[in-house]
């Protein structure tokens, strides 16, 4: 990042005392895969278009690293579900933002770190609209820090179904297509 913005302004510099982005826990990582799988219109501007790759950590560290695809058909990802000792998080997974017109492809920590995949990531620009690289990337920057990973926290937050009802509910839909899965073997 620091290097993106010396590209524009050499002064430039990045405070790392602390970070509003800060997700805090693993719930959002949950979230974020309930919504893609469930109602991935987050609200009228945000959409999850996909979540591609998950990783999780059990009681024992011990990773797992899910990609290509988190869907709610693959075993392996009902059974980290299922179960409650799992940390979820880091994950890759794509956006679009209508106010934005940016479908923008990202990684993001709990602790709000997040990198921006630009070969992924774009605009839906007119053609007079166009950017350098330079531009592109630090409107990339700007709108992702300062619009989408705010936004996402603000609608997660927001989101008193998925805490009342809908995360207890994800879990034990996993569990019972799990189980489905294994009577059929």
């Amino acid at each position: 990042m620091e290097d993106l913005l010396q590209s524009v302004d050499d002064s430039a510099a990045v405070m790392r005392d602390s970070n509003d982005l800060e997700f805090g826990d693993d719930d959002f990582f949950r979230w974020i895969l309930y919504r893609a799988t469930h109602d991935p219109q987050l609200n009228d501007d945000l959409e999850v278009v996909n979540v591609r790759s998950m990783s999780n950590q059990d009681m024992a560290y011990r990773p797992t690293n899910m990609s290509r695809g988190v869907e709610m058909d693959r075993p392996e990802l009902l059974a980290l579900l299922a179960g409650t000792l799992n940390r979820f998080g880091p994950a890759k997974f794509v956006v679009w933002s209508e106010a934005l017109s940016l479908r923008a492809s990202l990684e993001v920590t709990a602790s709000g770190q997040f990198s921006i995949y630009r070969g992924q990531s774009e605009y839906d620009l007119a053609l007079d609209e166009e950017m350098t690289h330079e531009e592109e990337g630090l409107k990339l920057l700007q709108d992702t820090a300062f619009e989408l990973l705010p936004e996402l926290k603000r609608v997660h937050s927001a989101d008193s179904e998925w805490r009342r009802t809908n995360r207890q509910a994800f879990t034990q839909e996993a569990r019972d297509l799990l189980r489905d899965i294994l009577a059929r073997l």
